[in-house]
């Protein structure tokens, strides 16, 4: 008897460790090659990109400013175009990003950055990171160009940092210099994995041409009722939808170009991109926008940021990043 339930004992611990050494393997497969379940990438199920969305009559537009350009050859090297851009106080930061991406050593992804206001010493640096290749393009933004609500270098736009309408520009601008890519928005302090840039080609048809992570609350709490009144449309249609996340943004042009048109042409107009009335506390201008335009379209974003592959708001962490990569690469980057 006592051999029996011994020999029972036994073959219950070989079943055990047998199902913990299967849920470990599959455990350890999900982690090194980076599957993506169906539950956790969430596109949206209908869509309609064909749909118009009618502007006032009376909408102020101008073309996107023109910067001199690089060679096709140059362009015909990526498929992705990361921009991403930065005034002073964002300096770090936004080399802590370009840095990152360099680490990645991703010979398909180019970098367009712009500096929004920077000091001397710092336009410099970046300039040398250019040089270098860090980067693919380093512009100037032109505010001057645009509406003067824009412009961060007055006084009267500091409060509301130019209802964050340059940074439309900026993807619009490079949306028409480099045709049929995909561009990815990334705010100075976002972190992208290689799992991120690796699927992203891929994930764009299933996504309709257009991801973004999606950002806490509802669109109720977060879009102003002066942008449904701008549009003439029913609040009631968006209120429960998820917000896109203004700080991770990707277009695959060759299916979504007429989503950053639409975008671009809000943000020329203040009366929409920031309605009367509407403040950070109850509007997201760029993002309460996106999130709006790609709803009419019925594309919503539901996918978070860990299952993409992203991270934002990490600025806090380039002081270090940026010290320790400079001094492992003091050779390379001739400091």
């Amino acid at each position: 008897m006592e051999m029996k339930i011994g020999s029972i004992k036994l073959k219950q611990k070989v079943q055990i460790f047998f199902i913990t050494f299967i849920a470990i393997l599959l455990l350890t497969r999900a982690y090194v090659f980076q599957d993506i379940s169906d539950e956790e990438i969430l596109p949206s199920s209908t869509h309609n990109l064909n749909i118009t969305v009618e502007f006032p009559l009376d909408a102020y537009y101008v073309e996107p400013f023109k910067h001199p350009q690089v060679s096709n050859s140059t362009k015909n090297k990526y498929d992705i175009i990361v921009i991403t851009g930065a005034s002073n106080n964002h300096f770090c930061p936004m080399k802590s990003l370009i840095y990152r991406l360099k680490a990645l050593g991703l010979k398909n992804v180019g970098i367009v950055a712009y500096d929004l206001g920077f000091e001397k010493k710092n336009r410099k640096n970046f300039i040398h990171l250019a040089k270098l290749g860090y980067v693919t393009e380093f512009r100037v933004f032109n505010f001057s160009a645009y509406p003067s609500f824009w412009d961060l270098t007055l006084r009267k736009n500091k409060k509301n940092k130019g209802e964050y309408a340059w940074k439309v520009g900026m993807i619009a601008e490079v949306a028409r210099d480099y045709p049929g890519k995909i561009l990815v928005w990334m705010d100075a302090g976002n972190v992208g994995s290689e799992k991120y840039f690796t699927h992203l080609k891929d994930w764009m048809p299933e996504f309709h041409g257009f991801i973004s992570p999606n950002s806490p609350g509802q669109a109720k709490e977060w879009i102003h009722p002066g942008v449904y009144d701008y549009f003439n449309d029913n609040h009631t249609l968006y209120d429960e939808l998820n917000n896109c996340n203004a700080a991770s943004l990707a277009f695959d042009t060759k299916i979504s170009q007429i989503i950053i048109d639409d975008w671009y042409k809000c943000a020329l107009n203040k009366e929409c991109i920031a309605p009367p009335g509407s403040s950070r506390k109850n509007h997201r201008q760029d993002q309460a926008l996106i999130t709006y335009l790609v709803a009419r379209r019925g594309i919503s974003c539901r996918t978070n940021r860990s299952s993409l592959g992203v991270t934002t708001h990490r600025d806090h962490l380039c002081k270090e990043y940026n010290e320790k990569y400079e001094e492992k690469n003091r050779k390379s980057l001739g400091t």
